[in-house]
């Protein structure tokens, strides 16, 4: 994650400072995630680090909703591109454009550098005793979960997992704000959710969320008894990994 973080600020560094040798204007970092969120929050760090390198304020500008597509609105109609940063992601850069038929949202993005690579977690409420009693719910047809978005990746795991368990009527609810959305697992309004570790562990810590499975393709380190999805689902779900990617306007040189 740090050589990430590194290699992300070393490759926005010179971005910027091709067109300026000295940057003397606050640079915006448009972020498609609510404040609180996991990549909101490694965003602000490296904003930090991003100040003391560039020596002008990095103004950290979250736009959530509407699936990226505010975030990308507002990359696209910013006049000042020199000073103009963009955290993309899988959903935003690749998923919903191409499922809403917005391919013009991202004909100005250029990556520029990695950022992060992440796993997600299956998470639901301390209730659920074990991975059966959660498909015996999930083959009963009363299965609904939560992401951040449609064609979001927790939309695509979420379903995948109702429709590997022949719920093929599942609810979907996309939220705006985590909180809300961790609420409704955590009090089984939604049966469960695949989330990210960043975002959640301090609710699964307080016992308000329970994992029960991470969708990378080896067990982590850090939760050596949690099982892989594949393992949890005997390989019928495949090991799932999204990524963010700090971006620039294309007519950056």
């Amino acid at each position: 994650m740090k050589k990430l973080v590194a290699l992300g600020l070393l490759a926005l560094a010179t971005a910027v400072g091709s067109v300026h040798a000295t940057v003397t204007k606050p640079v915006k970092l448009i972020v498609g995630a609510p404040v609180g969120s996991g990549p909101d929050v490694l965003t602000r760090k490296l904003g930090e680090r991003m100040t003391a390198k560039l020596g002008v304020p990095v103004i950290i500008i979250n736009r959530p909703g509407a699936n990226g597509a505010l975030a990308l609105q507002e990359f696209n109609s910013e006049t000042d591109r020199d000073h103009l940063i963009y955290l993309s992601d899988m959903q935003s850069a690749m998923i919903h454009p191409i499922l809403s038929n917005q391919e013009k949202l991202i004909e100005n993005v250029k990556h520029i550098a990695p950022l992060f690579k992440t796993d997600f977690v299956l998470a639901v409420s301390p209730k659920v005793q074990n991975f059966d009693q959660l498909v015996t719910t999930i083959a009963n047809g009363k299965t609904s979960y939560g992401s951040w978005g449609i064609g979001s990746p927790p939309h695509v795991m979420g379903e995948d997992l109702a429709r590997t368990y022949k719920d093929n009527k599942a609810i979907h609810v996309p939220y705006k704000e985590y909180n809300q959305w961790f609420i409704d697992t955590s009090s089984q309004n939604l049966t469960y959710s695949f989330v990210t570790v960043g975002s959640s562990l301090a609710l699964e810590q307080k016992g308000a969320l329970k994992y029960l499975a991470i969708t990378a393709p080896q067990r982590n380190s850090k939760f050596p008894n949690l099982p892989t999805i594949g393992e949890l689902t005997k390989n019928q779900i495949e090991p799932y990994q999204a990524w963010a990617s700090l971006a620039v306007h294309r007519d950056i040189s």
